[in-house]
């Protein structure tokens, strides 16, 4: 059944994951490698999908359709993000949208007759800066095109094409507006909500569209049970959707905030009814990021040297430990070593008026010839004074990069490890080089337990350097 928006809403989710060690029980490098308890409900004194879900008008060129999108607040600088299904800005005939109009709800107070004013809803259209397209979409397109043209006898005996609903996806790009932020809330992303254990646990999907070919229809909801998780990168649920949805955040409740967890775009394959989305998987994250330059990929972790002590200090991983070392070096040494990659990832992005940081994770660029390749995750253990390498990102992988502008001009990171269950107790990053000089360095003195934790912004006693640029 499809709900328009004046009702409450309420969820059973349980967000589960796997027990690693038993009630009681203290594990020396697992100790804290367990997910916090989190608010399973939302903040409805702040919730309002009407700001952050948007009408579509798309026209191919034979006339007007519609769609559904949602913004969400990548740490983009210079754009607005909407996420959307693939096929409102690209048709089976491969013609991309020709006129593309965002329409936002936007309340207004209007004081006429009263003095206290009422609501009144207006719908603009909004100006489009661009779009992109799943790159792996349009080739699907091209190839059921080939294998048309080749009749349905040659269709059959070709290879399987791959599932067209995983990547039916895309984004639209409006020029940032500060005077509109109101209007442009976002929902919340969260990357590690996309793995098959938490979907299944959360039960119940919810899907919030637009309906029908008006555009000025109402904002609709729908829910319904999570009934298949387990394909790479599709998410299908019995949430009840219709004609105009298509592009609407699937989505749950965690930690007070509405959660995407997929982008709606068709029916299932199998006739058990409901819906199907693109999940929001990791491949779905690198392309975002790719296409709007955020985030940063293959790139070092780095401490930079000083006058009388030129080397840098790398955050790296070595085979024969358990927990993160640095590496002492010059940039080009760093280069030539295959433990000190990473991709740093923005992994949990909040709706606006949560108030709350980008969260990233680092991912560790694992040479082929170790093994364990599923641990790359990395974890931030600062009570240990350590961090380690895991299979499975949560939210106790995640930290904040905060830009400091230094007197000389020049800008760097500081890594910051919000508390688990309690983001307000910060620990930060340091790393440390033992004090060694140039001629250990040549003597191959270049591995060292060198990382450390300490009180965001407390420098007494501190050793080492607390800010950091990314090479």
């Amino acid at each position: 059944m499809l709900y328009r928006l004046g009702i409450e809403f309420s969820s059973d989710t349980k967000m589960e994951y796997p027990r690693i060690i038993a009630p009681g029980d203290v594990h020396r490098t697992r100790i804290e490698n367990q997910q916090p308890d989190v608010n399973k409900g939302l903040d409805k004194a702040s919730f309002d999908l009407k700001n952050s879900i948007v009408r579509l008008q798309c026209d191919f060129g034979d006339g007007p359709t519609y769609g559904t999108g949602f913004f969400v607040n990548f740490p983009c600088s210079m754009y607005d993000v909407i996420l959307t299904a693939a096929h409102n800005l690209i048709n089976n005939e491969k013609v991309t949208v020709q006129t593309l109009k965002v329409f936002c709800a936007k309340t207004e107070k209007n004081a006429k007759n009263t003095g206290q004013g009422t609501e009144k809803e207006k719908i603009e259209s909004e100006p489009v800066a661009g779009f992109k397209i799943c790159p792996q979409y349009i080739e699907i397109l091209e190839t059921m095109s080939k294998d048309s043209d080749k009749g349905p006898k040659a269709s059959a005996k070709g290879p399987k094409a791959p599932d067209k609903g995983s990547y039916d996806y895309g984004i639209i790009l409006l020029v940032k507006d500060k005077t509109k932020e109101s209007n442009r809330q976002g929902l919340g992303l969260n990357l590690g909500l996309s793995s098959h254990i938490t979907l299944q646990g959360s039960k119940m999907a919810n899907v919030s569209g637009y309906g029908g070919n008006d555009p000025t229809s109402p904002l609709q909801h729908s829910s319904g049970q999570v009934i298949k998780t387990g394909v790479k990168q599709c998410v299908e649920y019995k949430a009840p959707t219709e004609q105009g949805m298509s592009g609407s955040p699937v989505w749950i409740p965690y930690g007070g905030h509405p959660m995407v967890v997929g982008i709606h775009n068709m029916r299932p394959k199998t006739k058990v009814g409901g819906s199907r989305g693109t999940k929001m998987t990791e491949e779905v994250f690198r392309t975002i990021c790719a296409w709007l330059g955020i985030g940063f990929f293959g790139k070092r972790l780095c401490a930079l040297g000083k006058k009388n002590k030129p080397h840098n200090t790398y955050l790296s991983f070595f085979q024969h430990s358990d927990f993160a070392k640095v590496f002492l070096g010059s940039s080009e040494e760093a280069r030539n070593q295959d433990n000190v990659t990473f991709d740093i990832m923005p992994t949990t992005i909040f709706p606006r008026w949560a108030g709350r940081h980008v969260l990233y994770a680092f991912k560790f660029h694992r040479p082929p010839t170790w093994k364990d390749d599923k641990k790359c995750w990395v974890e931030w253990q600062p009570k240990q004074q350590r961090a380690i390498l895991v299979d499975t990102l949560k939210d106790v992988n995640l930290v904040r990069l905060d830009e400091k502008l230094l007197k000389s001009g020049n800008k760097r990171l500081l890594v910051l490890i919000p508390a688990p269950g309690d983001p307000s107790k910060i620990q930060e990053l340091r790393m440390y080089d033992d004090d060694r000089d140039e001629d250990d360095i040549e003597d191959g003195m270049t591995e060292f337990a060198g990382v450390s934790f300490g009180r965001w912004g407390d420098k007494a006693d501190m050793v080492g350097s607390r800010m950091f640029v990314i090479e």
